[in-house]
């Protein structure tokens, strides 16, 4: 009976000690030194919070009050094969139930005129290779991350401001293929699931706002809601592997409009890297004015996105660039050409678009960007259903056809509306019917 009661008391220990050591703690981050004056580098701060939630395995709740919190960290290297090193702010990996919560109006905002790009480090001066591509690290200089996870689980990060501060950054010369492809990411997720970025304005970062690099066996279930990815330089969000985003009332906008354009300069860019990408949701999202296409889906195996009630604003290139299966819109609005559609025989893979609209309006006096609403080449089997075109100042479509091809490989428009100037012609392409009004 000894036995047996010291083997329950172990059990009730083992259970009381599980759930004491999952218990959440809550955290401000001025616990570990922040002051939030807006003047003072607040940097170690947050490096001291990332080590205590890391060393307690996650189970943090950490708070940041009201306040400017001043942040960025370059090393001058000591060997030959660098020249400034990075230093990311907060970095967690291998972490559970980890939730960064402002508590006010908080910011945490990149100091003042650090270094972004390629330097002699001689004389620290801006460095232009003579030729492109340039992958000489000893000449570089980068940022690093604002957020870092890895391998993490329950991450949620809520309701401030960050501030990549590229108008205050100074700008070196180009590495990589194109632009500057060197590390400052507002929040750089690898191999985590169950996200939640909510209330957040991640803006003006030299690279991304975000970037989401998940397997491609693996649900990541990250949600992005309430929040604005503005004015970064080559994107607002890079999506590079995995299952299962979703992006709710979002702005993804103005990349590469600020002080520094890295190609391709997309609000959003899917383009799987090391991993497929599917089963992403965009609802009520916002693509405004990117120096790149606003939706970039060009590169790499994704497919079955969906975005609804989404508005697509190209200025200055085209306002979405899609080639890849299983793309759907729903009530979306395009000013300024889409283009492409992927080429297919297959229903389900075809390019789809139900109750759209595609207008040549003007956004804050900028005309919308291309010649057609759709720039479609010769693609087959897209899908136009209750849908509205209406240009007054541009051509309806560019389709780029063979004689020889039959029905079923042509864009199919059902109950369709297209004005133009003022010319009403409804056109439906199951029974050939044309109508004309006023």
């Amino acid at each position: 009976m000894k036995t047996i009661f010291q083997y329950l008391l172990l059990c009730f220990t083992l259970m009381i000690f599980s759930i004491h050591s999952n218990a959440i703690i809550t955290k401000s981050i001025k616990d570990f030194g922040a002051k939030g004056n807006g003047i003072i580098n607040d940097q170690a701060a947050f490096e001291k919070a990332a080590a205590f939630i890391q060393k307690n395995g996650g189970n943090v709740k950490l708070l940041i009050p009201k306040g400017v919190y001043m942040v960025g960290k370059q090393i001058r290297s000591n060997t030959p094969n660098r020249y400034l090193i990075e230093t990311n702010v907060f970095s967690l990996s291998n972490c559970n139930n980890v939730l960064i919560q402002a508590t006010g109006k908080a910011s945490i905002k990149y100091v003042n005129n650090l270094k972004f790009g390629t330097f002699n480090p001689e004389n620290g001066a801006k460095l232009v290779p003579e030729k492109l591509p340039f992958y000489d690290m000893s000449k570089t200089a980068q940022l690093g991350c604002l957020f870092m996870f890895q391998n993490c689980n329950n991450i949620q990060v809520s309701g401030f401001e960050a501030d990549g501060n590229n108008l205050r950054t100074i700008i070196g010369g180009s590495y990589g293929d194109k632009g500057i492809q060197l590390w400052h990411y507002g929040i750089h997720l690898t191999n985590c699931k169950q996200v939640l970025i909510s209330n957040m304005n991640v803006h003006h970062f030299c690279l991304d706002g975000i970037l989401v690099k998940n397997p491609w066996n693996m649900n990541c279930n990250v949600k992005i809601m309430n929040s604005i990815f503005d004015y970064n330089g080559r994107q607002g969000l890079s999506w590079v592997g995995g299952r299962g985003l979703q992006a709710v009332n979002c702005s993804f906008s103005h990349t590469g409009k600020a002080n520094i354009y890295s190609s391709p300069g997309a609000g959003v860019d899917i383009e799987a890297e090391d991993a497929e990408i599917k089963e992403g949701v965009f609802e009520k999202c916002k693509f405004f004015n990117n120096t790149g296409a606003g939706l970039l889906a060009s590169d790499g195996k994704s497919e079955q996105l969906k975005f609804v009630d989404c508005t697509f604003w190209g200025t200055t290139f085209w306002s979405a660039w899609v080639n890849k299966p299983d793309y759907s819109f729903y009530s979306c609005n395009f000013f300024g050409s889409f283009v492409h559609g992927y080429v297919t025989d297959n229903f389900q893979e075809a390019t789809k678009f139900y109750k759209c609209l595609f207008q040549d309006s003007t956004l804050a006096g900028k005309t919308p960007y291309g010649q057609y609403l759709l720039e479609c080449d010769s693609r087959k089997l897209m899908v136009f259903d209750s849908c509205q075109f209406i240009y007054n100042h541009k051509k309806l479509m560019w389709y780029n056809g063979v004689a020889s091809a039959k029905n079923d490989d042509k864009p199919i428009f059902n109950h369709c509306v297209l004005l133009s100037k003022g010319k009403l012609e409804v056109y439906n392409s199951n029974n050939g019917k044309r109508s004309k009004g006023k």
